[in-house]
């Protein structure tokens, strides 16, 4: 006989929250067997399938029974999988053990590792700081070595360049100096051509004067011997006032030809007497004293070659023209047909 149904409100009993969920077994480690899992999830629906049948009956007394069996059994299940996930939580413990005092035995090992490598890098870094100072005292000292090697360098620079400007200097007004001095001394050596023509001219003219005053002597000499013989003929007293007046007239033609160059002895008259016992008498006449024309000459002023202002030559002589040329030219020709003749003769 089935049991008396009874009627139920659905508030009564109300329906309970599941033990065991995804959530509550998500915490458990990979060494949970799969089965566990399935197990309670049939356990679950059990549970619901029978709440629900237990409110859909309508006697009391099945649905008490049913309900302390289906207790009893999710109890002893519960009990069962307490056991099996105490033994799975132990083992997981066994097996995490050796993991953990390896994990232990490494974070000591790291940890002193760390603490080593943290001492290490301290001293490497003041190490390296100390390294860095003394690269930057070594770096600042060079700096200023290199800013008083640049200062010496320019300043050499500058006294070599300044000496360089101020030999150049000198050397262009040297060279100034010199071609003043060679424009001088061209000057100067065109002059002297000039003078040393002149000089030849002027030899020539006075050996053309010397032999004309050799001409000029004889022809005297004759003239006087001449009016000597002449006169001596006539009248002694008369002969001897010529002779005086003669000599007179021509004591300053002897004088100027006796000043000539190459003329050293004295000039002579000579006269003859007539008669027995007639000597040949010699009249010295003097020269008389000529006055030569006076040169003005100018002290020479020493010219330093060596001085910077130009050479200035004193002397104003000129070229001689050509007009003076044909004179002296005209003269010469003269001269030397005198002097053919006088050979002839």
């Amino acid at each position: 006989m089935p049991p008396p149904v009874s009627s139920q409100p659905s508030t009564t009993v109300p329906v309970s929250i599941p033990i065991f969920t995804k959530s509550t077994i998500s915490h458990h480690t990979s060494a949970t067997p799969i089965s566990s899992v399935n197990e309670l999830k049939y356990l679950h629906e059990k549970i619901n399938q029978l709440l629900l049948e237990s409110k859909a009956s309508t006697s009391e007394a099945y649905s008490k029974t049913t309900v302390e069996s289906i207790l009893e059994r999710v109890t002893k299940e519960h009990s069962t999988n307490v056991s099996s996930l105490s033994k799975v939580v132990s083992d997981s413990t066994d097996v995490c053990k050796p993991t953990t005092e390896k994990v232990d035995k490494i974070s000591a090992n790291t940890m002193e590792f760390m603490e080593d490598y943290k001492t290490t890098y301290n001293s490497n870094t003041v190490a390296a700081n100390k390294a860095i100072q003394n690269v930057g005292l070594l770096f600042q000292t060079e700096k200023s070595n290199f800013v008083e090697l640049h200062k010496a360098l320019k300043s050499d620079h500058e006294a070599f360049q300044s000496s360089i400007t101020e030999k150049i200097t000198k050397l262009q007004a040297d060279l100034v100096t010199e071609s003043k001095i060679m424009d001088a001394l061209s000057i100067k050596e065109e002059k002297y051509k000039v003078l040393e023509t002149k000089l030849q001219y002027t030899h020539k003219q006075v050996d053309d004067l010397i032999a004309e005053k050799a001409v000029t002597c004889s022809c005297i000499s004759d003239v006087t011997e001449l009016l000597s013989d002449i006169i001596e003929t006539h009248d002694l007293m008369t002969s001897i006032t010529l002779k005086k007046h003669l000599a007179d007239k021509l004591r300053p033609m002897f004088a100027m030809l006796h000043h000539l160059e190459g003329v050293s002895q004295p000039m002579f008259f000579f006269s003859k007497q007539g008669g027995e016992g007639s000597s040949k008498d010699q009249t010295n006449v003097p020269p008389a004293p000529v006055k030569l024309p006076v040169i003005k000459q100018e002290p020479n002023k020493k010219e330093n070659i060596f001085n910077e202002e130009p050479i200035v030559d004193d002397s104003e002589d000129e070229e001689p023209d050509e007009a003076d040329l044909k004179r002296w030219k005209a003269h010469e020709a003269e001269i030397n047909d005198h002097a053919r003749i006088v050979k002839e003769a």
